[in-house]
């Protein structure tokens, strides 16, 4: 079994990977800044938390000492919306603190680290003719979160030069309980809307169409990432269950939720325009298959939203 330090690790992502972990009998220590306790409270004491900067680095290795950290799952960020009123932030803490990740697990001898970089990292081109790009694209984004996560894809690249062995997967919208901010935030508030049976309005998608992955899904691809065989690639795009335009996500949840009205609002202006991703790569290298379609994700939260009330 792993000893498994996650980054970000009662967040969005995080909570459902740390779930997933412990139930297969792995040590797990969630490494966050603010912890989410609420996120993984069911499981009790069955995972460390440690409460902590990714900037802080000795703190960091502190904890991955302590824990005898072999993998990393390094998901902690400074995500779309704050980066739009701290652009300094978005570097300090995304970039220094990606860094730090690696910097210390090159000291400590982990294994491998897995990382989520982001789609936002990507820059629409001009010309751009609404096709899925693969990894060798290469246009930057010019916001400040996604040029910070284009800056972490070139510091983990100089770290593989370096020996460590670094996976990253550029997540698009990933979705599910477990975050009311942020881009994801938008969407997972306008399901929770829905399910309390008021009227909301579903985002645009910023690329010609939404490419959506649970979040248990989006934790189950980078636990495959992170202890499955070594995929030969250091930046992966997603590997979506398939794409959805806006009519189809309308009426996605119009069939979950007859009763409720329900419209397409536009991408706020903290959300740039991105590129369609083309994850085949993912999908031969990393070989993790979506269990999730969005109308049984959808499905799931209404529910779960509902138990809340």
């Amino acid at each position: 079994m792993a000893s498994i330090l996650i980054t970000g690790g009662t967040g969005l992502i995080g909570w459902c990977a740390v779930e997933a972990l412990v139930e297969q009998g792995h040590s797990v220590t969630a490494y966050d800044l603010k912890p989410n306790i609420e996120n993984i409270a069911h499981l009790g004491d069955r995972v460390t938390v440690v409460a902590g900067d990714v900037t802080d680095l000795p703190r960091l290795l502190n904890a991955m000492r302590l824990n005898e950290i072999d993998h990393v799952m390094h998901l902690a960020a400074f995500i779309t919306d704050q980066a739009k009123l701290d652009p300094a932030g978005a570097f300090k803490v995304n970039a220094v603190g990606t860094a730090n990740i690696f910097d210390a697990a090159l000291a400590l001898g982990v294994r491998r680290v897995v990382w989520t970089s982001s789609v936002v990292a990507l820059g629409v081109a001009p010309g751009y003719d609404g096709r899925a790009v693969d990894e060798s694209y290469n246009i930057v984004s010019r916001s400040p979160y996604g040029a910070s996560k284009w800056g972490c894809e070139v510091i983990a690249e100089g770290y593989r030069e370096l020996g460590l062995d670094i996976v990253g997967i550029r997540p698009a919208l990933s979705y599910g309980m477990g975050r009311l901010t942020g881009g994801t935030g938008i969407f997972n508030s306008a399901i929770r809307a829905i399910a309390l049976g008021q009227p909301a309005g579903i985002m645009s998608a910023p690329s010609p169409l939404h490419q959506p992955m649970y979040n248990r899904d989006m934790a189950g691809l980078l636990i495959e990432a992170m202890l499955g065989p070594k995929p030969a690639g250091g930046i992966y795009n997603v590997p979506t269950e398939r794409d959805y335009s806006d009519a189809e996500i309308l009426e996605i949840v119009r069939r979950v939720c007859p009763a409720v009205q329900v419209h397409t609002d536009p991408v706020p202006p903290f959300i740039p325009a991105i590129p369609l991703v083309d994850g085949s790569r993912a999908r031969r290298e990393i070989a993790y298959v979506p269990r999730y379609t969005l109308e049984d994700g959808v499905r799931e939260m209404v529910d779960a939203f509902r138990q809340q009330g």
